[in-house]
């Protein structure tokens, strides 16, 4: 779910702090440098309605991400995000194929093949997790965390085998599958 506001209402109390905390609890700089320029146009703001001066015309868009429920539960926190947050779009969680097509141009980007035996297992790791209720599907996260996984287990077959030949290197083997957690 994502929610977009475009909004020039002057910030009500607390809206700094909300932003601060906010900005400390994600703990990117980048992000960070963002929300600072949020608060000192929301300081600039607050200055020209002090003053009784025109307000500049600020364009802004908010995007919210994250999952269903979780953001349910954010504008219910608060009456006033309702309003502002009120363009929802929904994005549906990648199928089985996909999330496997998504696992091979990884392979593919990084020079690695599959053994029949490995893709096989991979597809089917790849339903459980999508299909498991206590789990947040992250859609292309966990592709991302099963790939990774797979690479550390060919590097400590690799390790384990000593001298490899070039063919062993680029090979994913059923071995190097992680087990279900």
């Amino acid at each position: 779910v994502s929610g977009v506001a475009a909004r020039n209402d002057p910030p009500t109390a607390g809206t700094e702090e909300l932003i601060h905390e906010l900005s400390a609890l994600i703990g990117s700089t980048s992000v960070k440098q963002e929300v600072a320029g949020l608060v000192n146009l929301m300081r600039v703001r607050q200055q020209h309605i002090a003053q009784e001066l025109p307000l500049p015309e600020i364009r802004l868009i908010v995007i919210l991400a994250g999952y269903t429920d979780r953001m349910l539960c954010f504008i219910d926190w608060n009456p006033g995000l309702r309003s502002r947050f009120n363009k929802h779009i929904e994005f549906a969680d990648h199928t089985d194929a996909e999330l496997m097509d998504i696992f091979r141009k990884l392979m593919r980007d990084h020079a690695y093949s599959l053994t029949e035996e490995a893709e096989a297992l991979i597809r089917k790791r790849l339903r459980s997790i999508r299909q498991d209720p206590k789990r947040h599907f992250g859609n292309g996260r966990p592709v991302c965390n099963l790939f990774e996984a797979v690479l550390s287990g060919q590097a400590n077959r690799l390790a384990a085998i000593g001298e490899a030949i070039p063919e062993q290197l680029s090979v994913i083997e059923l071995s190097e599958v992680p087990p279900a957690s």
